[in-house]
């Protein structure tokens, strides 16, 4: 068994692939399986990831329909036979000693969870890159319940905050998420629902300050290619999953998690909105709201923020009712 499988989902990213595999194949750690999730690719993704394997036994080629990120990375969670988990998106890269440092903080500490940074938008020889780290000299904190930690909210690199819903920004121990799923209904921010169950569980935490995940915009991913109606529909639907969750969790924990991150999106989506001019919608939109409302989950105000944009949001509903 290796200790760390790598979970990559595979669709339509001829050029940015082998940029990724060579991250994952350049590791400084080796014991690891890369599981490639070819998502039903049309071009030459299935290809490049065959060679591959071809050439390293460490990578592990599913083909399958396509079925969208959810569907691939939950493949890719039913075929991991490794200690730990990682996920890696096929047209980002990581750094060469990413595995090596959170392996070892996870042997270390024994976390559930060893969280690390990211960073937009860099290329392959840039001096993030380059850089090299003394693993005795990388600076940790552990914490017995991440909910306290975790936020969606603009944090500095410098923060212990762990910012941001992306899966791809962890280390999992692989008993700690087997049971977990991603929506497959979710066709955008599908990390949303998933992090907010990762959260509910209230994880021992590693987290680490420097950033070993690097985030390429690629303009042809779905996230950037959906359109904002879309956009907001799938968002609405991933709270509405989530708030009906948040009756299994302490009161507490779901005052926090509503601030840090559900009125967050809620906050976007109202943003979004000022996007959308047909009216048929801007009516769809309303009547998802109006099954939040009823819900109960514009209740509970935790801030002068949220607050601000519950009236925005009745106010919303109210004109889109009619």
């Amino acid at each position: 068994m290796q200790k760390i499988s790598i979970i990559i989902p595979i669709y339509n990213i001829e050029r940015y692939l082998h940029r990724c595999l060579d991250s994952v194949l350049n590791q400084t750690f080796e014991e690891w399986q890369a599981i490639l999730v070819d998502d039903g690719s049309t071009d030459k993704s299935g290809k490049i990831a065959e060679e591959y394997a071809a050439k390293d036994n460490r990578f592990v080629v599913v083909h399958k329909e396509n079925g969208g990120l959810s569907d691939a990375r939950n493949v890719g969670i039913s075929k991991a036979t490794g200690e730990y988990i990682m996920f890696v998106d096929g047209d980002d890269f990581i750094h060469p000693q990413t595995m090596e440092i959170i392996y070892a903080l996870a042997k270390k500490y024994n976390p559930d969870i060893v969280s690390f940074k990211h960073v937009c938008g860099v290329a392959p020889d840039t001096e993030f890159v380059a850089t090299s780290y003394d693993i005795q000299n990388v600076q940790s904190k552990i914490v017995n319940d991440l909910m306290l930690y975790a936020t969606n909210r603009d944090r500095g690199i410098d923060s212990w905050y762990v910012s941001q819903c992306m899966v791809c920004m962890h280390l999992f121990k692989s008993d700690f998420i087997k049971n977990l799923k991603f929506n497959t209904d979710i066709k955008v921010m599908e990390d949303f629902v998933f992090w907010s169950q990762v959260l509910f569980k209230k994880p021992r935490a590693c987290i680490i300050k420097i950033p070993l995940y690097y985030y390429v915009r690629n303009e042809q991913s779905l996230s950037h290619t959906a359109t904002y109606v879309n956009l907001v529909l799938n968002m609405i639907y991933g709270i509405k999953i989530t708030f009906k969750l948040c009756k299994n969790i302490s009161k507490i924990d779901s005052f926090i998690w509503q601030r840090r991150f559900m009125w967050e999106f809620l906050a976007r989506i109202f943003q979004y909105t000022k996007h959308i001019h047909d009216e048929s919608s801007l009516h769809k939109i309303c009547n998802d709201l109006k099954d939040l409302q009823n819900m109960g989950a514009f209740k509970q105000v935790p801030d002068f923020h949220a607050l601000r944009y519950k009236y925005r949001i009745l106010k919303f509903i109210k004109k889109y009712s009619a």
